[in-house]
């Protein structure tokens, strides 16, 4: 049964290691992406700020 539990820990410790290197991949994209973005370091202020870009971008804000 220990077994179990130890393997089990591992799984969930390597599907969090790989969810955040997915995150940090996608937040130094929108880093790209979005201009002026290089610098924040904050990902719920880049979400906000690649929101309000991407809201710029679209025909009714115009």
């Amino acid at each position: 049964m220990e077994v179990d539990q130890k393997q089990n820990n591992q799984q969930t410790c390597d599907a969090n290691f790989t969810a955040n290197v997915r995150v940090r991949k996608r937040m130094e994209l929108l880093k790209r992406l979005v201009p002026g973005s290089e610098l924040i370091d904050n990902n719920d202020y880049l979400i906000k700020e690649t929101l309000d870009y991407i809201y710029c971008l679209s025909p009714s804000a115009s």
